[in-house]
């Protein structure tokens, strides 16, 4: 990895620790348990069109790490790593489609994130009760997903040509 693309996926991850915190101040929650923005997906979607999966990878893994170690617990970790690893893995697979928009790839991430920590909280509790949940979670997702959608959809073009 050459010294350009460490200190942009560094910024990115600074970017994405920033708006995590952001989220977690301004309590923008909408009152329901596991439900958020997920302004931190900007950055996920700008790494993953810039670069790719692994470079994705890294800065979601250094955010949940980061912030595990300031503010969280292994078990909130353990709930991020889940939602964020399947959200990636569809979106990456969604991306190569070449069928699919990048509102839709947004969507997609928002709506696997919270299945994925639906299936870690299943594991947690030893119990299949969270499954009634999944409504919710759903729709949140996609909502949510087309607004992050929205916003990387009017940042991606400006974003400077040396940055991937």
């Amino acid at each position: 990895m050459n010294t350009r693309k460490m200190i942009t996926l560094a910024l990115l991850t600074t970017v994405s620790l920033i708006l995590s915190y952001l989220e977690m101040i301004l309590n923008l929650n909408f009152g329901l348990p596991g439900i958020k923005l997920g302004l931190t997906n900007i950055a996920v979607m700008l790494t993953l069109y810039r670069f790719g999966i692994k470079e994705s990878a890294i800065v979601i893994f250094l955010r949940i790490s980061i912030l595990t170690l300031l503010f969280g617990n292994a078990l909130s970790a353990f709930y991020s790593i889940a939602g964020a690893s399947l959200a990636l893995v569809l979106m990456v697979a969604a991306k190569k489609s070449k069928f699919i928009s990048i509102m839709g790839i947004s969507v997609i991430g928002g709506v696997f994130h919270n299945v994925g920590q639906l299936i870690c909280a299943g594991i947690v509790m030893q119990s299949s009760a969270v499954i009634y949940y999944l409504p919710v979670l759903l729709v949140a997702g996609a909502v949510c997903g087309v607004i992050i959608g929205t916003v990387s959809k009017m940042v991606i073009p400006l974003l400077p040509a040396w940055l991937g």
